[in-house]
Protein backbone atom coordinates (compact mmCIF):
# COMPACT_ATOMS: atom_id res chain seq x y z
CA UNK A 1 0.00 0.00 0.00
CA UNK A 2 1.31 3.42 -0.98
CA UNK A 3 1.97 5.86 1.84
CA UNK A 4 -0.31 8.90 1.86
CA UNK A 5 1.15 12.37 1.58
CA UNK A 6 0.61 14.87 4.38
CA UNK A 7 -1.95 16.71 2.24
CA UNK A 8 -3.86 13.47 1.56
CA UNK A 9 -3.89 12.65 5.27
CA UNK A 10 -5.12 16.14 6.03
CA UNK A 11 -7.93 15.83 3.47
CA UNK A 12 -8.94 12.46 4.88
CA UNK A 13 -8.94 13.79 8.44
CA UNK A 14 -11.02 16.77 7.36
CA UNK A 15 -13.63 14.43 5.87
CA UNK A 16 -13.71 12.32 9.03
CA UNK A 17 -14.08 15.44 11.17
CA UNK A 18 -16.63 17.34 9.11
CA UNK A 19 -18.73 14.47 7.78
CA UNK A 20 -18.39 11.58 10.21
CA UNK A 21 -18.26 13.74 13.29
CA UNK A 22 -15.04 12.27 14.62
CA UNK A 23 -13.94 15.19 16.74
CA UNK A 24 -11.63 13.42 19.17
CA UNK A 25 -8.18 14.53 18.11
CA UNK A 26 -6.54 11.32 19.34
CA UNK A 27 -8.88 9.13 17.27
CA UNK A 28 -8.42 11.28 14.16
CA UNK A 29 -4.65 11.26 14.55
CA UNK A 30 -4.58 7.48 14.96
CA UNK A 31 -6.86 6.83 11.98
CA UNK A 32 -4.88 8.96 9.53
CA UNK A 33 -1.42 8.35 10.95
CA UNK A 34 -0.24 11.69 12.32
CA UNK A 35 0.55 13.01 15.78
CA UNK A 36 -2.14 14.48 18.02
CA UNK A 37 -0.29 17.81 17.93
CA UNK A 38 -0.41 17.89 14.12
CA UNK A 39 -4.09 16.97 14.13
CA UNK A 40 -4.93 19.66 16.66
CA UNK A 41 -3.11 22.22 14.51
CA UNK A 42 -5.00 21.15 11.37
CA UNK A 43 -8.36 21.40 13.14
CA UNK A 44 -7.57 24.85 14.57
CA UNK A 45 -5.80 26.34 11.54
CA UNK A 46 -8.42 25.05 9.11
CA UNK A 47 -11.29 26.24 11.30
CA UNK A 48 -12.89 22.82 10.87
CA UNK A 49 -15.49 23.44 13.58
CA UNK A 50 -17.01 26.26 11.55
CA UNK A 51 -16.63 24.30 8.32
CA UNK A 52 -18.48 21.36 9.83
CA UNK A 53 -21.48 23.60 10.52
CA UNK A 54 -21.48 25.05 7.02
CA UNK A 55 -21.61 21.68 5.24
CA UNK A 56 -25.34 21.26 5.75
CA UNK A 57 -26.27 21.64 2.10
CA UNK A 58 -26.37 18.13 0.65
CA UNK A 59 -26.08 17.11 -2.96
CA UNK A 60 -29.82 16.37 -3.05
CA UNK A 61 -30.58 19.87 -1.79
CA UNK A 62 -28.27 21.32 -4.45
CA UNK A 63 -30.00 19.27 -7.15
CA UNK A 64 -33.43 20.39 -5.94
CA UNK A 65 -32.33 24.03 -6.09
CA UNK A 66 -30.96 23.60 -9.63
CA UNK A 67 -34.16 21.90 -10.79
CA UNK A 68 -36.18 24.77 -9.29
CA UNK A 69 -34.05 27.31 -11.16
CA UNK A 70 -34.45 25.39 -14.41
CA UNK A 71 -38.20 25.26 -13.89
CA UNK A 72 -38.29 29.03 -13.36
CA UNK A 73 -36.37 29.66 -16.58
CA UNK A 74 -38.75 27.39 -18.50
CA UNK A 75 -41.82 28.97 -16.87
CA UNK A 76 -40.55 32.43 -17.78
CA UNK A 77 -40.18 31.37 -21.42
CA UNK A 78 -43.74 30.02 -21.40
CA UNK A 79 -45.11 33.39 -20.23
CA UNK A 80 -43.99 35.03 -23.46
CA UNK A 81 -46.59 35.74 -26.16
CA UNK A 82 -47.56 32.84 -28.38
CA UNK A 83 -45.14 32.47 -31.27
CA UNK A 84 -42.29 33.90 -29.16
CA UNK A 85 -42.06 31.14 -26.55
CA UNK A 86 -38.43 30.30 -27.09
CA UNK A 87 -35.31 31.14 -25.17
CA UNK A 88 -33.30 34.20 -26.06
CA UNK A 89 -29.49 33.91 -25.97
CA UNK A 90 -29.22 34.66 -22.23
CA UNK A 91 -32.04 32.30 -21.28
CA UNK A 92 -30.65 29.53 -23.47
CA UNK A 93 -27.21 29.99 -21.94
CA UNK A 94 -28.63 29.92 -18.41
CA UNK A 95 -30.67 26.80 -19.18
CA UNK A 96 -27.67 25.05 -20.79
CA UNK A 97 -25.50 25.81 -17.74
CA UNK A 98 -28.19 24.60 -15.32
CA UNK A 99 -28.62 21.36 -17.27
CA UNK A 100 -24.84 20.82 -17.30
CA UNK A 101 -24.65 21.40 -13.53
CA UNK A 102 -27.55 19.01 -12.92
CA UNK A 103 -25.98 16.30 -15.08
CA UNK A 104 -22.68 16.73 -13.31
CA UNK A 105 -24.23 16.37 -9.87
CA UNK A 106 -26.34 13.38 -10.91
CA UNK A 107 -23.51 11.43 -12.53
CA UNK A 108 -20.51 12.27 -10.39
CA UNK A 109 -19.40 9.67 -7.89
CA UNK A 110 -17.16 11.53 -5.54
CA UNK A 111 -15.16 10.74 -2.47
CA UNK A 112 -18.03 12.32 -0.60
CA UNK A 113 -20.42 9.71 -2.06
CA UNK A 114 -18.13 6.87 -1.03
CA UNK A 115 -17.87 8.40 2.42
CA UNK A 116 -21.67 8.76 2.76
CA UNK A 117 -22.24 5.10 1.84
CA UNK A 118 -19.53 4.05 4.29
CA UNK A 119 -21.06 6.16 7.06
CA UNK A 120 -24.53 4.68 6.55
CA UNK A 121 -23.13 1.15 6.45
CA UNK A 122 -21.18 1.74 9.68
CA UNK A 123 -24.21 3.28 11.41
CA UNK A 124 -26.21 0.18 10.48
CA UNK A 125 -23.59 -2.30 11.66
CA UNK A 126 -22.95 -0.46 14.96
CA UNK A 127 -26.38 -1.60 16.11
CA UNK A 128 -25.73 -5.21 15.08
CA UNK A 129 -22.11 -6.13 15.71
CA UNK A 130 -19.48 -3.73 17.04
CA UNK A 131 -16.58 -6.04 16.12
CA UNK A 132 -17.70 -6.19 12.48
CA UNK A 133 -18.12 -2.43 12.62
CA UNK A 134 -14.49 -2.05 13.65
CA UNK A 135 -13.39 -4.27 10.77
CA UNK A 136 -15.59 -2.39 8.31
CA UNK A 137 -14.19 0.91 9.57
CA UNK A 138 -10.68 -0.31 8.78
CA UNK A 139 -11.84 -1.47 5.34
CA UNK A 140 -13.51 1.84 4.52
CA UNK A 141 -10.52 3.79 5.84
CA UNK A 142 -8.30 1.75 3.52
CA UNK A 143 -10.64 2.34 0.55
CA UNK A 144 -10.73 6.08 1.17
CA UNK A 145 -6.96 6.28 1.54
CA UNK A 146 -6.63 4.37 -1.74
CA UNK A 147 -8.99 6.79 -3.51
CA UNK A 148 -6.96 9.73 -2.19
CA UNK A 149 -3.74 8.35 -3.69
Amino acid sequence: MKVLSIEQKKQWAKILYTKEGVSVVKELATRVGVTEKTMGKWVADGNWKTLKKSLLLTRQEQLAALYNELEQVNNHIQTKPEGKRFADAKEADARRKLIKDIESLEQETSLNDVYNVARKMLEHWRTIDIEKTKLLTECFDHLISTILQ
